[in-house]
């Protein structure tokens, strides 16, 4: 199939982006050279179209690439990019035409140079220059772009497209050199030298430099059975260009160090005798490589040079330069034979009025061998000289060089919340590239390896992960928080067998999370029984989750909605119970959320309750009315039976009395009518009725007055002359001498006071017998006094006056006495009721017999062995104090509300706590908070609702979610324990968790899968941790049976998540892709 060669120019910024298509050139011409240099001369007009690229200056910079196609896609060959060098131009010319002046990229090398005073030889022969012992050709070039590059020279943008390991095709370097370059020695001598020599093969991909082992197939196609140019039918012209100028037969060689000898080649035609030639190899110090040098010299020595240009047809040809065909192809084409297998060395294309033309220069094999001398030469006369004793010698099975260590790792750290809401610390690490080995040579990296271990004397290093040549940053994470950590790198060789070095260590202290939580939503707040429950939902104040590493909310309380004290803590949708709180009495609460690593977040908003007493106040009051109610009737009924006896006893005292009612009255009338003559006769006469004897009334003997006139028969009523006192004590106080005293007429200190003169106090009667004065003794049948009647012993069936005054009164028969100390109600010899002062001067009644009232009966105190009453109560006001009748007891507090009832059904309601050393008995108990050292109960439980809640019976605890579905239940035989849901040993840190649904990730794969299992959690973070599962369900073969064990993983590997090492195991049965089911092991 025929086609046509297309050519066009693209403009490009220098290292940058393309700028555009030079769409109308009046000319151009390009030179693509095998293993050389080639050129671009370009006459464009700036004022036709894209002719705007070509007004930036030369300083600008601008580079052009030459792009090919066959009616297909445009293409770039190799070595066909250019750089703008110069630029010429008439300045009158009107179409502002210019002529530029381009060299290839490859052109750069020349701006390269061995410029690294660091490493030059110090003495000896090759004093002064820079040695590459025993090196493949791409370790000294990398070594030259890399310390160029270092020095952000032109090695930035001619890049290196092989390695020190292998060459642009892939392929192990073939041969080491030993090679020694002056200072100054640019990039493009070393090139040549090593093209001569024998080296390599190279070319320029854009910007990128790429070497071959010289002669390489990937490179240098044969393609001489495939492309064919035909003198008739591809070629339009055939220049050719011979010479014998250089036969030569007899060569003198001349190198350092003395070397000096001949060499004959008597295969060269002598028309005119031997030739002889003269050649200076500088470098080259021994017979034996100055020799091997020579071998091509004196080939194309021995004969006709030839170098033939061909001239090609471009339109409707079989093959075409540059689609087809390239510099450093073998093909078959016309030299002085008919055909010949010929490399082509150059592909020159150009365009003009005439159109787009192309060329190609042929060399034979021998000139092709005579042109790569010539390179070899061109390296050595520019400074890179080859040792000869190195020269070709096979590259080693294995590099021993060792990289150097890695320089500049710095550690920046952070914390993170792990999956399972852990805090871990993230210790990011970066460093410098490793270009070299320690023989200052560049080397290959292949990756880093990182290590890493807690700052502790003796830790254990741990493998961090590893990264490629290219990556020079790792993450790693899992990190304890707060803690010092030391990190190292080591650089990898692509090719050779020697780690590099480690790095210096780096140490730093590993981020803690400083992250508070999110503020936990308000609190839910219920009371009953004298408890608040504290309720949380488990959503933050916005009613979204809490972050994965959420611990708890503390519970804080408030008499004020503000200044929160500590109460309590509420795990996620938990709660807690309050207990200890005043009744009726009103509190705030609020939460706030606490993450694993202790932070907290700020208060909640508040909510408030009242605290709910066990037993309401209605439920008090209603009970104590319902005792008090019964007791009023009982009192009524007692009443009634008193009141019937009463009246029965008052009825006969009233009959007696009745009976001698008229005689007492007209005697008492007839005594009052004979007394009140008397007295008036006697008042003031101080004498007898009679007359005849003197009274004389006084404390002292009237016989020591001598006024007085005293005879027998007289009367001496003798009173009181002093009264006393103790002032404190008695006994124990002063003594105190009055003559008067003073009583209370009602209460005391709360009535008139009296005052009584001793002076009418009369303690005696006494009669004069005319010596001596004897107690008077008056024997009457009948006394009638309106005054006073005073006498020690008064002997009558009947008194009536308004006021008695004795030392003792006993009745007849002796059951009563009445003295000052108090009365006395006897039986015989038995007492029934004393009402006297008791040892402490207090007044006491004493029975021994019931008391029966059909009013109140009240008193401070009273003791006795039963006391028998409707109603006993420590006040009679209402709705106060203690009451006890025969329907319970209740207690009333100072306000009038019942706190406390006992009914005669034994239900007992408080309002306060029950507490007894003793054991305390019910059927059923109802309170808020129960406290004992022992319960003994057949069921103790937190509700009387079936299937709710919890429930102690017998020997078995039982618990119901909120569903009323069973959840625990543990039998104290021990023969019969269920935990239902997952169950754990701790909370945090190393723990066991059993879960009746553990889910699983299938490894190396995405199936996921369900099952009883068994998870063992590290103290410390792990991207892991360790687990026993049985595998029942998965999502992608529905139901098997597997038991798998995991080791769990430290970290998750250099290669990014799940990628750490570990080991796993899997027994059982799964099924395959048709659901087959199969043995696993």
């Amino acid at each position: 199939m025929v086609k046509s060669l297309h050519a066009r120019l693209v403009a490009y910024q220098p290292n940058g982006v393309k700028l555009g298509i030079l769409q109308a050139p009046l000319s151009f011409d390009a030179s693509i050279i095998h293993n050389d240099l080639g050129a671009l001369k370009v006459t464009y007009s700036r004022r036709a179209v894209g002719g705007g690229i070509l007004q930036r200056g030369l300083e600008a910079g601008l580079e052009i690439g030459l792009e090919v196609s066959d009616g297909g896609a445009w293409v770039e060959p190799y070595n066909c990019r250019y750089l703008l060098i110069g630029r010429s131009r008439n300045a009158e010319d009107v179409s502002d035409t210019v002529t530029l002046t381009c060299q290839s990229m490859a052109w750069l090398g020349k701006k390269i140079l061995n410029n690294d005073t660091a490493h030059l030889i110090t003495d000896g022969d090759n004093k002064g220059k820079r040695a590459f012992l025993s090196k493949n050709p791409g370790t000294i070039l990398r070594t030259i772009l890399d310390e160029n590059t270092a020095r952000r020279g032109a090695g930035t943008v001619l890049t290196a497209g092989f390695d020190t390991g292998k060459d642009a095709g892939g392929a192990n370097w073939k041969s080491v050199y030993t090679l020694y370059y002056s200072l100054g020695t640019n990039l493009n001598s070393m090139l040549s030298s090593m093209v001569g020599g024998g080296a390599i093969d190279w070319r320029t991909d854009k910007r990128t430099l790429k070497l071959w082992n010289a002669d390489s197939t990937n490179l240098s196609r044969d393609l001489s059975n495939q492309v064919h140019v035909s003198m008739m039918h591809d070629i339009l012209e055939a220049p050719e260009e011979e010479s014998i100028e250089d036969l030569s037969s007899d060569i003198l060689v001349e190198g350092d160090n003395g070397l000096v000898f001949r060499e004959s080649n008597a295969a060269a035609p002598t028309p005119w005798g031997k030739w002889e030639s003269y050649v200076s190899q500088g470098g080259v110090s021994d017979k034996a490589t100055a020799h091997a040098f020579m071998q091509a010299s004196l080939a194309s020595s021995a004969r006709v040079r030839g170098q033939y240009t061909r001239s090609l047809l471009v339109s409707n040809a079989e093959s075409l330069p540059l689609i087809d065909y390239r510099p450093g192809d073998w093909i078959t084409a016309p030299t002085v034979k008919h055909g010949e297998k010929v490399r082509i060395q150059q592909v020159t294309l150009s365009l003009d009025s005439g159109g787009l033309k192309a060329s190609v220069t042929l060399n034979d094999k021998v000139y092709d061998s005579q042109v790569r001398q010539a390179k070899k030469i061109q390296g050595i006369t520019g400074g890179a000289t080859l040792a000869g004793s190195e020269g070709g010698r096979p590259a080693p099975e294995k590099d021993h060089r060792v990289p150097k260590p890695v320089a500049g790792l710095i550690v920046a750290t952070d914390a993170y919340i792990s999956s399972r809401g852990t805090a871990l610390g993230l210790a990011t690490l970066q460093w410098a590239k490793v270009t070299q080995a320690t023989d200052d040579t560049a080397i290959d990296i292949s990756s880093y390896r990182v290590e890493y271990r807690k700052n502790v004397a003796g830790a254990p290093w741990q493998n961090g992960g590893v990264t490629s040549a290219d990556t020079t940053t790792l993450g790693i994470g899992g990190l304890e928080c707060g803690v010092n950590y030391g990190f190292r790198v080591r650089a990898v060789p692509q090719y050779s067998d020697k780690l590099g070095e480690w790095s210096d260590v780096a140490v730093a202290l590993v981020a803690s999370d400083v992250t508070p939580p999110s503020i936990p939503s308000k609190p839910i707040l219920t009371s009953k029984l004298g408890v608040v429950d504290v309720q949380w939902d488990g959503r933050n104040n916005v009613g979204g989750g809490m972050e994965s590493d959420f611990d708890h909310v503390e519970v804080g309380i408030s008499d004020s909605n503000g200044n929160w004290r500590y109460r309590d803590s509420v795990e996620r949708d938990g709660y807690c119970h309050v207990t200890g709180l005043d009744m009726n009495s009103t509190w705030w609460f609020a939460l706030r959320s606490v993450d694993r690593s202790g932070n907290k977040s700020d208060w909640s908003i508040g909510a408030s309750v009242k605290v709910a007493p066990a037993i309401t106040q209605e439920d008090l009051n209603k009970s104590a009315t319902q005792i008090l109610d019964q007791a009023s009737k009982d009192a009524t009924a007692k009443d009634t039976a008193l009141k019937s006896q009463v009246d029965a006893d008052l009825k006969k005292a009233n009959d007696t009395i009745n009976a001698n009612k008229t005689a007492t009255d007209k005697a008492l009338a007839e005594a009052e009518k004979k007394a009140s003559d008397a007295y008036e006769k006697a008042t003031n006469a101080q004498t007898t009725a009679d007359g005849l004897h003197s009274i004389f009334k006084g404390p002292d003997d009237p016989r020591n007055d001598t006024a007085n006139t005293v005879k027998a028969g007289d009367f001496w009523f003798v009173t009181q002359k002093y009264w006393t006192r103790w002032s404190g004590e008695a006994n124990n106080s002063t003594s105190l001498l009055a003559d008067f005293y003073t009583y209370w007429t009602g209460e005391e200190n709360n009535s008139t006071s009296v005052l009584v003169p001793l002076s009418s106090r009369v303690v005696s009667v006494r009669q004069y017998d005319g010596t001596n004065w004897n107690e008077f003794n008056l024997v009457a049948s009948n006394i009638i006094a309106t005054g006073s009647i005073t006498a020690r012993l008064v002997d009558a069936e009947f008194f009536h006056g308004r006021t008695i005054v004795g030392g003792t009164y006993r009745t007849e028969g002796g059951n009563v006495t009445i003295t000052d100390s108090g009365i006395i109600f006897n039986d015989g010899s038995k007492s029934l009721l004393s009402f006297a002062r008791n040892t402490s001067g207090k007044w006491q009644l004493t029975l021994d017999a019931p008391v029966i009232s059909s009013a109140s009966l009240s008193a401070p105190q009273i003791n006795g062995g039963t006391m028998t009453a409707p109603l006993i109560q420590t006040t009679a006001a209402a709705n106060r104090g203690v009451k006890f009748s025969g329907s319970g007891l209740v207690g009333y507090d100072s306000s009038g509300n019942a706190k406390f009832t006992l009914d005669a059904n034994g239900n007992l309601k408080t309002d306060g706590g029950v507490i007894a050393n003793g054991t305390l008995t019910a059927p059923t108990i109802k309170a808020g908070v129960m406290t004992s050292t022992v319960i003994n109960a057949p069921v103790v439980q937190s509700t009387t609702a079936d299937n709710t809640g919890w429930k102690l019976k017998g020997n078995a605890l039982t618990m119901w979610d909120s569903n009323h579905n069973r959840t625990v239940y543990l039998d104290g035989e021990g023969n019969n324990n269920v935990l239902t849901g997952t169950f754990q040993t701790a909370f945090t840190g190393q723990r066991v968790q059993i879960s009746p649904t553990f889910n699983q990730i299938e490894i190396g794969g995405t199936d996921r899968l369900t099952g009883p299992g068994i998870q063992f959690y590290h103290a410390t973070g792990a991207a892991a941790h360790p687990y026993i599962a049985v595998e029942s369900t998965t999502q992608e073969e529905g139901e098997v049976s597997a038991l798998t064990f995991n080791g769990g993983r430290r970290d998750n590997g250099a290669d990014g998540d799940n990628k750490g090492y570990g080991a796993f195991g899997r027994l059982g049965m799964r099924r395959d892709s048709q659901k087959r089911e199969r043995s696993v092991v």
